[in-house]
């Protein structure tokens, strides 16, 4: 598997985000014991729930990160009140 580039563009899709890291949507759904039309309808969902969209990020080799912009300045998000 090939990692993904540095810093993808703005408005990166999770196919397009899957296929620079080099899989396919079976060899992606195998990872996560999922099938291939699971991953098809995640990264065609509008609205996908943030723990699947971690679970698709983990799987691809990363993790991920949830910031909150104001202006200059930039907040990391916990999910939870739970601490770490």
């Amino acid at each position: 598997m090939q990692s993904a580039p540095g810093t993808a563009g703005p408005g990166e899709t999770l196919g397009g985000l899957r296929r620079r890291v080099g899989l396919t949507q079976v060899e992606l759904a195998n990872k996560l014991a999922a099938s291939q039309r699971t991953i098809s309808h995640v990264e065609h969902e509008p609205n996908p729930r943030v723990a699947t969209l971690g679970g698709y990020i983990e799987a691809l080799g990363g993790r991920l990160e949830l910031r909150a912009v104001f202006g200059e300045r930039t907040v990391t998000l916990r999910l939870s009140d739970a601490p770490n």
